[in-house]
């Protein structure tokens, strides 16, 4: 699991280029017996030429082939194996295999510089020649960080893509274990999102997360995750929804400045301690439930609430189910 050294979750919004336009997005560094190593690359919403490009693993550069990927194309380089070359399935049988601690570096060209470079990725401690490139480019966050390799053959290193934010666009913290993998499909991280604001109150509860997993928050299957309102003076009333109804403001039951988010199907009371109110989601071992979007919100009675209710409610937090 990586880590945080912050308690909060990931930024209220996503970001908005969630996608760059050709990137690596998955990662099979130790294939299962009788396999062999891939990287998966992924396009966006435009066509992209591989004409020209190298990819570079560790050291070794290897150029890819002329081939055309149209937008939304998931293609699949194949290391170290023949096989024919189409836009979703690329043979490099010269390529090296993918080591234990290494990098992969993709440029447009043979000039391996940062305006040229697309996608980088470093695992295990790897800190590959191109780096401090990466670095420069926007592409890596720091020269000290390198993303956590699965140890179970077959697992690959997965971005999370589309949950990613502001914190985890690009770096270690953009990429996951992924023990069931999606190569040739989109992945399915698990993540978590705050949206849209609860009271303009800034003493307004807000939702978080553990410091050891807040930047790794799940939900995940067969995983319970656990979720925290922050700023409670004795009890949370936890509001959950599977749909987004139309906003609705409180204004009319004595909470002006306030909005509701989230349709009410189910709700659990939570005590507070130490002004924190903790929840634990327990999500099953079930296939059924991957993607699955749970939607939550508290409602807390306050003293200092500004308000004739007297009480709050929090921003909304919102939960997609993934599998690792």
């Amino acid at each position: 699991m990586l880590r945080s050294l912050t308690p909060f979750l990931f930024a209220t919004a996503l970001v908005r280029a969630q996608f760059f336009p050709l990137e690596i997005t998955e990662v099979l560094v130790k294939p299962a017996p009788g396999g062999h190593p891939i990287i998966e690359l992924s396009t966006s919403n435009v066509p992209i030429d591989l004409t020209g490009h190298q990819l570079v693993i560790d050291a070794t550069p290897v150029a890819l082939p002329s081939v055309w990927l149209p937008p939304f194309t998931l293609c699949q380089l194949h290391l170290g194996v023949s096989g024919t070359t189409t836009s979703s399935h690329i043979s490099l049988p010269t390529a090296p295999a993918l080591p234990a601690v290494g990098s992969v570096a993709l440029f447009r060209s043979s000039s391996f510089t940062a305006a040229e470079l697309v996608a980088y990725v470093d695992w295990s401690g790897g800190f590959g020649p191109y780096l401090a490139v990466a670095v420069q480019a926007g592409q890596w966050t720091s020269v000290g960080e390198s993303a956590v390799l699965p140890s179970q053959a077959g697992a690959t290193l997965a971005n999370r893509r589309w949950g990613r934010t502001a914190s985890t666009l690009v770096g270690p913290l953009a990429w996951y274990a992924d023990t069931t993998p999606t190569l040739g499909s989109e992945n399915d991280p698990g993540y978590s999102q705050v949206f849209g604001v609860g009271c303009t109150d800034p003493q307004a509860p807000t939702w978080g997360l553990p410091v050891e997993t807040a930047l790794d928050p799940g939900p995940w299957l067969g995983e319970t995750t656990t979720y925290v309102v922050r700023d409670v003076p004795a009890i949370a009333l936890v509001v959950a929804g599977s749909t987004l109804p139309t906003p609705v403001p409180l204004d009319a039951i004595g909470m002006p400045g306030c909005t509701a988010y989230v349709s009410i199907e189910n709700t659990l009371l939570l005590p507070a301690l130490g002004g924190n109110a903790t929840m634990q989601l327990a999500v099953p071992l079930a296939p059924q439930f991957l993607g699955f979007a749970l939607n939550l919100q508290a409602f807390v009675p306050s003293g200092t609430a500004g308000n004739p209710l007297q009480a709050y409610v929090s921003d909304a937090l919102r939960g997609i189910v993934g599998s690792r």
